[in-house]
């Protein structure tokens, strides 16, 4: 997977936003079981995984108990677990014992908001059917329960202050406060240029070096909530193992989200970034052999401390219709329509060169583009002119349409899921027509328990080349999460509630990746991202479409991070 001059990274790959729910006094993390029941785990896993939902909820917006808990006019979220699709429910029983389960259902699912506390910390409440506020817990034992808040003991709203301070001084053994930490984020390959080799974390989960460009060399760039542009790297494949440093210069994966596995990512003076260990101020290091290791002195004769990173798709794509859930095949000279997602439906976005925002769409296995003629007609042709110039605009609620750049207005629409046209006719928009989802082709990848499986059933020697990707980014297909935005998720993450969680970088990738494209816009970015961040031009370089990212305190934080080159 060499990249060329011409193929510079542009889109970067985000996934789905998810999030680790912890107890901050216990250690411990909110777990979704198959069966549906909810306890705490000290792990950090998919089982442990959430996504946050908004809804609108009409109810708890009038009711004025549970508007006095609410501070500003966020909104009601539910929460789902990744892993098995299943909504936390707090339960309503004859007992009262606050008892708290998972169902399937949507519609009848508990909705949640998160009041703010000190530390970045909030507390989860709701209100139960019989017009009780309760807010979720968790004890010593780590028993996750819901507890009566003082709205239940008929206190005033102006009294909702020393409420707060009532709930601090509840014993160490019950909790009502929670964090909420990103789990997923950019993927990339960090490959050291000097020596072709790039960080692997292999199939049985070692940390190694190597040439290639396969699923275990995929790493994800996880922001931290501290708001000082730090991030966790974690391993795609095996998401459990998180690059670490010690002290004494030694790299590794654990199985910890601590301070040794927290990293500053900075432009280099080379041509490429540097990896800076958070903690012990050290950067990152390659040498000749492929051994890694970290030390202050970046000066070495015989290893380099200069990396890039390459985003893990290629900015290679299905293009999926998202009201039929059909795919644009390319064909040398006319495109059709698909439900595969094969190689024929394989398509590379990436800029047009004309420094205007445009981007071509390439057919990988044709060699071909794809283009419209003044008939509506979509084309192939083995050249980027003006007719295969392309500008993709995010869609409202989510998706994009795909508009050609020669035939202003007309955008690619599937009609009635049998055929795709080229229309500047409103209806189509409206019928959801238009929208499309950009679905990443990842490479296939499989972890060391898969192996073992394998080898046990005697098909190890075809078993890596027909193994399906982590499920994270198959998903991104079935929730209809496309990688250039992450869709809904984005829209959460860097929503309210990112300011009610503390977290005012959280999703800082998915908020850039909604709509930069290196060189140029995908789309019209948003000079203001909500949740704390601003998105600004940068002030100097000789890129005028570069961008660059403004913590609530101020720091510069560039993103997305398969765009170091405009940094």
């Amino acid at each position: 997977m060499a990249i060329t001059k011409e193929e510079k990274v542009t889109i970067p790959c985000m996934e789905p936003t998810r999030y680790f729910i912890s107890c901050p006094t216990h250690n411990i993390r909110l777990r979704c079981w198959a069966n549906g029941r909810i306890s705490s785990s000290a792990n950090y896993m998919g089982c442990e995984e959430w996504l946050l939902i908004p809804v609108d909820d009409e109810a708890a917006a009038t009711n004025t108990i549970f508007k006095s808990f609410r501070k500003s006019e966020s909104q009601v979220f539910l929460l789902q677990s990744c892993k098995y699709g299943k909504f936390l429910n707090a339960k309503k029983s004859d007992s009262d014992n606050g008892e708290v389960g998972a169902s399937a259902e949507a519609e009848n699912a508990t909705r949640w908001h998160m009041d703010t506390k000190s530390d970045g910390c909030v507390s989860l409440v709701t209100e139960m059917a019989d017009g009780k506020i309760r807010e979720l817990s968790c004890d010593e034992r780590g028993i996750i329960r819901t507890i009566s808040t003082a709205a239940d003991l008929d206190l005033k709203a102006t009294a909702i202050e020393s409420v707060c301070e009532e709930e601090e001084q509840l014993s160490n053994t019950q909790c009502a406060f929670w964090k909420f930490a990103l789990s997923s984020g950019e993927l990339c390959y960090i490959s050291s240029p000097t020596f072709d080799k790039r960080i692997s974390c292999n199939p049985f989960g070692k940390l190694i070096t190597n040439n290639a460009w396969k699923g275990w060399e995929i790493w994800r760039f996880i922001e931290c909530s501290d708001s000082g542009g730090s991030v966790y790297i974690s391993s795609w494949t095996h998401r459990e193992h998180i690059l670490s440093s010690s002290p004494y210069g030694e790299v590794s994966v654990t199985k910890n989200y601590g301070n040794w596995e927290k990293w500053h990512i900075t432009r280099s003076d080379e041509d490429g970034v540097m990896l800076t260990s958070v903690e012990h101020g050290m950067v990152l290091m390659c040498n000749e052999n492929g051994s890694l290791y970290t030390t202050k002195d970046k000066q070495h004769a015989i290893a380099s401390s200069n990396f890039h990173l390459e985003v893990a798709n290629a900015n290679v794509f299905y293009i999926s219709s998202h009201l039929h859930d059909k795919r644009i095949g390319g064909g040398t000279s006319q495109p059709f329509i698909t439900q595969k997602r094969k190689s024929w439906e394989e398509w590379r976005i990436q800029d047009s060169g004309c420094n205007d925002g445009t981007v071509s769409i390439f057919s990988l296995p044709h060699g071909t583009y794809l283009g419209s003629n003044e008939d509506g007609i979509l084309t192939m042709s083995p050249h980027a002119t003006d007719s295969e110039r392309w500008i993709i605009l995010p869609m409202q609620g989510g998706g994009y349409c795909i508009e050609s750049e020669e035939h202003p207005g007309r955008k690619i629409a599937c009609v009635d899921g049998a055929r795709f046209i080229v229309t500047n006719d409103p209806r189509v928009d409206v019928n959801g027509e238009t929208c499309f989802h950009l679905e990443p082709k990842m490479p296939f990848t499989i972890g060391g328990k898969d192996i073992g499986m394998l080898a046990a059933g005697g098909v190890l020697s075809i078993g890596l080349a027909a193994v399906a990707m982590p499920a994270l980014i198959a998903g991104m297909a079935t929730e209809g999460v496309a990688a250039a935005a992450a869709v809904v998720a984005a829209d959460v993450v860097t929503g309210e509630a990112a300011v009610t969680a503390g977290m005012s970088v959280v999703g800082v990738s998915a908020a850039i990746g909604s709509g930069a494209i290196v060189g140029g816009s995908i789309a019209a970015v948003s000079t203001k991202c909500r949740g704390g961040i601003n998105c600004v031009k940068s002030d100097g370089g000789e890129d005028e479409d570069a961008f660059v990212i403004v913590g609530s305190s101020g720091e510069i934080m560039n993103r997305p991070f398969c765009a170091w080159r405009s940094w």
